[in-house]
């Protein structure tokens, strides 16, 4: 049989609890920091142990261990992020002064408060966002996992995806140390596995009571609850002597911490020698108290400077202020939309065209019964791609391009490129279906007559959706001709010099993008124009640099090159697909951070239906053709492997 000894704080005791059903045949026990009235007493019993897993080591009884004693290391889990306003006082041990332990429940704001001359009343009309805003509450979401990725790092975890799953945004904890039985199990799960106990995961969370709730139970302030796509509360679990274990509200919790705690000390004598392990007691006290912070307490009177000195954001909509329509919102009610300069009516005739995320767009509008306008299918009864097949169009120049072999003004010098013996394929569309041919003319016939149906769109077409995706495309060297991907990427036997990078600038942009406008207006004066920026990362980038610099450059140039032909034409709209999907990352990409998951998609479309067609439609079934909704195929993708 196994000696098995867990050291460390209450985590410790309720990994015992996991591990003594994960893993019968062994003898757990748990050392907890306390346990022993003496070192010598504790360290005679972990040497009989051959593991010990330890998140702590507390009065160095791990040192000079035997040599068959293998020691583990596995992470504390604590997070303060969603409790910034619970302070952590190291409190030694009355048994042995020279060891502490952590208090982790104790009110900054109200501490601080109390000690400033506050009474209750004015204590609680501390706790409201501005206050929250100055002492940076705000920030320590993001704190808290970038320090506990780094802690997981320190033990050898790889934590990320169990913030993910537990913390990034819905909050698992019971208190900033106290993890729930949901965590902990996935806590022991990894342990074990890593360590070679176990093979596969063990979900036995409905089997165990969690035995920290037996303890506190602070609630998420729903101020910061918000931020994070999730609801709070002010309800507590406060072991007080007025309601031992009882569910209390805020005022009642603080209540009961200020006549316990506070009040002890009446005449305040004790206020220099608060000492929180987590946070400055002198900057809190600064930041509320200060005399250039006191205005959280004591607002000057606005009317009279309103009048005098009008704030002229005082009159702007709600959706113009950060705090009313993002900070108030959960990540699926945040509507950056707004207002849009047309609607599509019932007898509009619709054409798509764009990157891969521009086929999400068309598979909606298809769905929905919308006037979506095909020309020209891939010769299956499936659901359409795009409204001809002319496959991914990434870049400004690659629709201005088609655009102009449409009308005749550009003949590209590759007409197709051999991928094979007697197999040749269309350059500028090298990814649709049935995209292989058995010679050189009968791509070139294809092309011509995929042009024809191009040209009638166009001229038919009110509205004309673009997804532009990229800034960074393959030209030819001898006429300029663009391509969705390098020839080599779909194995063309070419010349590889013939062929450059091009990366194109913002005013490159913008006279391509103008120019597609003039020669659409030539073909159909009356046709309105949807723009949107699609939201996917590149998946390579040919510049010497981290993709997701480069990603960061070309959509950031993008969104400025539309928004500079959203102004100069009535008749063009811009539709934030591209915002509402990265103001949501954390809830829309899936594991890779490229891939939007359905529900990102829908959120898109959603809002999308809404303000051009005023529709309103429900979320997709896990059926076929729902699930067609979300099927794509892109040409970009080719280029990462």
């Amino acid at each position: 049989m196994k000696n098995i000894t867990v050291i460390g704080n209450c985590q410790a005791d309720v990994l015992c609890k996991i591990f003594d059903i994960f893993l019968p045949s062994a003898n757990i026990e748990h050392n907890g920091f306390f346990r022993y009235a003496s070192l010598e007493e504790a360290q005679s019993y972990i040497k009989r142990a051959h593991y010990i897993f330890y998140n702590a080591n507390p009065r160095n009884i791990l040192d000079d261990l035997p040599q068959k004693v293998k020691l583990i290391r596995f992470p504390k889990i604590t997070f303060e992020g969603w409790f910034p306003d619970d302070g952590v006082f190291e409190v030694p041990y009355h048994k042995d002064p020279s060891i502490t332990h952590t208090v982790p429940h104790i009110p900054i704001i109200a501490t601080v408060g109390y000690y400033e001359g506050l009474n209750k009343d004015d204590i609680i009309e501390l706790y409201n966002e501005k206050t929250y805003q100055t002492l940076g509450y705000f920030d320590k979401h993001q704190q808290s996992i970038n320090i506990l990725i780094q802690h997981g790092k320190e033990c050898d975890y790889d934590l990320t995806e169990y913030i993910d799953k537990h913390l990034r945004t819905c909050c698992n904890m019971l208190l900033s140390n106290h993890p729930n039985i949901d965590m902990m199990v996935d806590l022991a799960n990894m342990i074990l596995i890593k360590e070679g106990f176990l093979r596969d995961p063990k979900q036995i969370n409905h089997f165990i009571a969690d035995p920290l709730q037996e303890n506190f139970i602070h609630s998420v302030f729903p101020e910061i609850a918000i931020r994070h796509g999730c609801s709070g509360s002010y309800y507590y679990k406060y072991h007080h002597k007025n309601g031992n274990g009882r569910i209390c509200d805020f005022q009642e919790f603080l209540s009961g911490f200020y006549d316990e705690n506070l009040l002890a000390d009446p005449k305040r004598r004790f206020y220099d020698d608060i000492s929180f392990s987590n946070i400055d007691i002198s900057f809190v006290r600064d930041a509320l108290f200060g005399d250039k912070q006191h205005q959280v307490l004591s607002l000057p009177d606005n009317d009279k400077i309103k009048n005098k000195y009008p704030n002229p954001y005082d009159d702007v909509a709600a959706e113009q202020k950060w705090y009313n329509a993002v900070s108030d919102k959960t990540f699926s009610a945040i509507d950056p939309v707004g207002n849009v300069r047309f609607n599509i009516r019932d007898t509009d005739k619709i054409v798509s065209a764009g990157s891969c995320f521009a086929q999400h767009i068309s598979g909606y509008l298809q769905q929905y019964n919308l006037n979506y306008l095909i020309n020209e299918t891939d010769g299956t009864d499936a659901q359409q791609l795009f409204s001809a097949q002319y496959g991914n169009i990434y870049t400004a120049k690659q629709l201005l391009q088609l655009i102009q072999q449409v009308i005749g003004d550009f003949k590209a010098q590759d007409t197709s490129w051999q991928i094979g013996h007697q197999q040749y394929i269309d350059p500028f569309r090298p990814n649709i279906a049935n995209n292989i041919f058995s010679s050189r003319n009968k791509v070139l016939s294809a092309r011509k007559q995929h042009l024809e149906y191009v040209r009638n769109l166009f001229v038919d077409m009110d509205i004309f959706i673009f997804t532009i995706g990229l800034t960074e495309a393959w030209q030819s060297s001898y006429d300029g001709a663009i391509f969705p991907v390098h020839p080599h990427v779909v194995g063309a036997k070419v010349n590889r010099d013939d062929y450059i990078f091009k990366n194109f600038n913002i005013t490159e942009t913008i006279t391509d993008l103008q120019q597609c406008y003039d020669l659409l207006k030539s073909l159909n004066k009356n046709v309105k124009i949807i723009l949107t920026v699609s939201p996917v990362p590149l998946i390579a980038t040919y510049e010497n640099r981290h993709v997701i610099q480069s990603t960061c450059y070309s959509k950031s140039l993008l969104r400025v090159a539309v928004q500079s032909i959203i102004d100069q034409y009535d008749d063009v709209d811009y539709f934030p697909s591209y915002e509402i999907i990265t103001e949501n990352k954390n809830h829309y990409f899936a594991s890779d951070r490229r891939t939007i998951i359905p529900s990102g998609i829908h959120h898109v479309m959603r809002l999308f239906m809404q303000y051009y067609a005023d529709i309103d439609i429900t979320i997709p079934d896990a059926n076929p053709a729902q699930q067609a909704l979300f099927d794509i195929i892109c040409d970009e993708e080719m280029s990462a492997w």
